[in-house]
């Protein structure tokens, strides 16, 4: 791609100054711009290897390319090794949250039995009572039967 007239060759490119007023593009004009570049950066690559494999570029002149395609490359890194950390931290907060859970229905599951215990002793014991009140209650008739006679 030739420069622009107005553009020296060492001074940032097309790519760069179509990234100008960015903010006030709307969604789709961003995604047609980055598309764009991609390509522009592309072709670029590919001539830029064309250029290398031919011999018209040294590794001298390519070393800053060699150090951007690092720096991708270390950042893909870095990135899955931040991702790496956040699942083991989050795999920690499941089996925290699981024993905390298993503790809980433990607990549950006592209360559940020692409430079960309670009723049954009032159970028994309304029924207890419930006979003694009925006992009570025949005791009372037969005693006014007899005090008839």
């Amino acid at each position: 791609m030739a420069p622009h007239p107005n553009q020296q060759l060492n001074t940032p490119g097309s790519c760069a100054l179509r990234l100008e007023n960015l903010e006030q593009q709307n969604s789709n004009t961003k995604g047609e711009l980055m598309a764009s570049i991609a390509a522009d950066i592309c072709a670029t690559f590919i001539s830029i290897a064309k250029y290398s494999e031919d011999g018209t570029l040294q590794a001298q002149h390519t070393g800053v390319i060699d150090q951007v395609i690092q720096t991708i490359r270390d950042t893909d890194v870095k990135q899955r090794h931040m991702l790496d950390r956040q699942v083991r931290r989050l795999r920690k907060e499941v089996k925290w949250i699981q024993k905390k859970y298993s503790r809980l229905a433990g607990q549950a599951d006592a209360l559940g039995r020692a409430y079960q215990m309670k009723l049954r002793k009032v159970r028994k014991s309304l029924r207890e009572k419930s006979v003694k009140d009925t006992a009570e209650e025949l005791d009372g008739e037969f005693e006014i039967v007899e005090n008839e006679d």
